[in-house]
């Protein structure tokens, strides 16, 4: 009896059947969710992990080429000619069809870097890649608008882009 008592005037007094199933559902609701949550923040951090995989490793391969026809264009200076002859390397095949579409802004974009140079300049920053570099930030520049790129909430997916330039030819004099 001093049992019961101390139950009762504690608060603590037998479970009721209904209660129970309340107590287990309502415990289980909040185990899933707490599973729910630990593997959200696992996948993000492994996607994030990944990305920066990605960034770390350099740039995504080049899957595909696209030839861009040959240049001719005088040097700023008028003192020479600068002749190149350039293939886009791509990280997707879909890149395909949008370099395709965008041809002209991108030869105007190659076409403005080769005639803003001289025969020295043109020279050196070939020898150096630095007109590589510039070539490729400035195509991926007239593409970018272009891009739909989809995020995807379990994978890191990097853009398709244009990751590389090739000159097949290059002649400046």
């Amino acid at each position: 009896m001093a049992d019961e008592e101390k139950n009762t005037v504690l608060g603590v007094g037998k479970i009721s059947p209904l209660n129970k199933i309340l107590l287990f559902g309502i415990a289980g609701i909040l185990l899933i969710l707490a599973i729910t949550c630990i593997c959200i923040v696992t996948i993000t951090f492994m996607s994030n992990k990944q990305a920066a995989v990605l960034v770390n490793s350099g740039r995504p391969p080049v899957v595909a080429t696209y030839g861009l026809k040959e240049f001719l264009v005088s040097t700023r200076d008028n003192q020479g000619i600068i002749k190149a002859e350039i293939e886009l390397g791509l990280s997707d095949l879909k890149m395909a069809d949008l370099v395709s579409k965008n041809l002209g802004e991108i030869r105007d974009s190659v076409n403005r870097i080769l005639t803003s140079k001289n025969l020295g300049e043109a020279n050196e920053s070939f020898a150096s890649k630095e007109l590589h570099r510039e070539i490729l930030e400035s195509v991926n520049e007239v593409l970018t608008p272009h891009l739909k790129v989809r995020a995807s909430f379990f994978r890191f997916n990097a853009p398709p882009q244009v990751v590389d330039v090739h000159f097949l030819n290059f002649f400046a004099k």
